[in-house]
């Protein structure tokens, strides 16, 4: 059930992004999808077997980590919310929209309890720690962790990037007892997918959506760097 509201969701935000939303989408795909430090399969052909990964043009991150996926992303949803007001779905949907069609990087909720890449859990916090999602979630409105290995390095005018490929990413969307609104928990799972897609770090700037505070980032979308 879940999947079939993340894919009218999509259906919908398709529409609504259309008209709301203001982005300037850039007609060189891997351009645009390495301008956000992520680094689709599509972008790695070049990269022969050597740790010399290639030259970077463009770097927007705090920190000196790219990564990278050689297997489809596959997303599966998990609400541990018994509070029907809380559309982890939405979110969710939310996020993949703005991964796949503004960044073009592709992932998709077709994932299973038992086949998928990226798992995405919501809940309050009890609920999280009662599964076993996260023991330490009071102090944030989502977290992600990734199983990587170091693939290499890219090269950034004079300096080295470290390059890593992604092979599993746990992320946790947090409700809070006192409800934030579906625009916040949509930018939280935006950010935290952004994470788990290979974005190490976050961007310096306020309003981005990578920036590392959700109450000083002021939109909810990608937006061009």
């Amino acid at each position: 059930m879940i999947k079939g509201v993340i894919d009218e969701t999509i259906k919908t935000l398709a529409f609504v992004a259309s008209v709301c939303i203001s982005l300037m989408i850039c007609s060189n795909t891997n351009a645009f999808a390495a301008s956000y430090n992520l680094r689709d399969e599509s972008v790695q052909s070049h990269i022969s077997s050597s740790t010399n990964l290639g030259t970077l043009s463009y770097w927007y991150s705090n920190t000196d980590i790219i990564s990278h996926w050689k297997t489809p992303r596959k997303i599966y949803v998990s609400n541990l919310s018994s509070n029907s007001s809380f559309d982890l779905g939405y979110y969710v949907g939310f996020a993949i929209y703005q991964w796949s069609s503004k960044a073009q990087i592709s992932c998709s909720a077709n994932g299973t309890e038992n086949s998928h890449s990226i798992v995405i859990y919501g809940g309050l916090e009890s609920d999280l720690t009662d599964a076993g999602v996260f023991s330490d979630c009071s102090s944030a409105n989502g977290k992600c962790r990734s199983t990587a290995t170091i693939e290499g390095t890219y090269t950034y005018g004079s300096l080295t990037k470290t390059g890593k490929v992604t092979t599993y990413s746990k992320i946790a969307i947090i409700e809070k007892s006192n409800p934030r609104t579906d625009m916040a928990y949509s930018k939280t799972a935006t950010h935290e997918l952004g994470h788990a897609l290979g974005y190490a770090g976050h961007s310096t700037t306020k309003g981005d959506i990578m920036y590392t505070s959700s109450t000083s980032n002021t939109t909810n979308a990608l937006t061009p760097p």
